[in-house]
């Protein structure tokens, strides 16, 4: 009875996993034009992830517009990887995994000053470029685009999340110390 139970966690936090990484894998084939300064990890496995989607929808819509699309972000993503290299090389370093400065919408909005506003942005920026792409008749783009909305909403609300259970850990963490550095006090005290 037990090995039932076992196997529907572990599907479910591998349907948990397919889903956060197209969803990431769809944010990052938005966001990698409007982003700067990646990790050198940043972009990972999503960019693959990225080419199939950009390819597997053009296949879908029959558009040859989103190849053009996916030309257009190879070169994104070649000139990202460039850019990070040439970064290493000067000693600027940034966390691994880190997933770009959103450099556009700071420059388009100067009042914004939090990036996790201004990746939000993006998503509103995405879904208002979008809008008017499909308005203009570049449906399957417009489309592509639009979508980016609640790709990047999702993966920037599951980073939140994670940042805090992260903290929670490290408040449990500094708790738990406190606690011990008390009973050494108290054992140093007594002698023991």
């Amino acid at each position: 009875m037990q090995q039932p139970q076992e196997q529907d966690k572990i599907s479910m936090k591998g349907t948990f996993n397919f889903i956060q990484l197209l969803m990431k894998s769809h944010a990052a084939a938005v966001s990698v034009p409007l982003r700067t300064n990646y990790g050198s990890e940043g972009i990972g496995v999503a960019g693959l992830g990225a080419m199939f989607l950009i390819t597997a929808w053009g296949s879908y819509t029959g558009d040859g517009l989103m190849f053009f699309y996916l030309a257009g972000f190879i070169v994104a993503l070649v000139a990202q990887r460039m850019r990070t290299f040439s970064n290493y090389r000067k000693g600027i370093y940034v966390h691994t995994y880190y997933d770009g400065y959103p450099w556009l919408a700071f420059k388009l909005f100067p009042r914004i000053k939090k990036e996790s506003n201004a990746k939000a942005c993006e998503a509103f920026m995405c879904l208002a470029l979008g809008g008017l792409l499909v308005n203009v008749g570049v449906v399957s783009v417009g489309i592509f685009l639009m979508a980016g909305f609640i790709s990047i909403m999702a993966t920037e609300g599951f980073k939140v999340e994670l940042t805090k259970k992260r903290v929670r850990a490290m408040r449990d963490a500094q708790i738990e110390q406190e606690y011990l550095a008390e009973e050494l006090r108290q054992h140093d005290r007594r002698g023991l």
